[in-house]
Parts: structure tokens; sequence; C-alpha cells
């Protein structure tokens, strides 16, 4: 409910939060979409040191023991 909340009020608008040049986002709401673009580059960048170093390194590791992840 929480994004569905920030896009009514950073996005294209939703009944009492409609966003429009008079009214824009909230200070609030600005800093909330902002943690948020903090914490998906940083599952971003987990995700990619996973996929690049770290399960090549596990797959070495069990190679001839179990099949390799792909």
């Amino acid at each position: 409910m929480n994004l569905i909340w920030l896009n009514g009020v950073i996005g294209f608008g939703a009944g009492d939060v409609a966003g429009g040049a008079e009214y824009r986002p909230t200070a609030a709401a600005m800093a909330w979409l902002a943690d948020l673009e903090k914490e998906l580059a940083t599952a971003k960048a987990g995700v990619e040191k996973l996929m690049t170093v770290e399960l090549p390194a596990f797959n070495k590791a069990m190679a001839g023991k179990l099949p390799a992840i792909k």
C-alpha cells in the first residue's frame, strides 16, 4: 500500500493527493523515494556481485560435487 500511495503522490496523482504544478509532492514523500532508490541500487549491486563473483567461486569450489548453478 505504501508504494501505491507513493505513486499517487509522486506519479500521476490519486484522488486527494493528485499532483500538479501547485500541489507538488511533500518533502517526506521525496525523501522516502530517495531512500527507496538507494535501497534498490544497493540490492542491484548485491545481485551483480553474487552473479559475477560469488556464484562463479561457489561453482569452482563445488566442481565435481554439485552441478554448476547458472
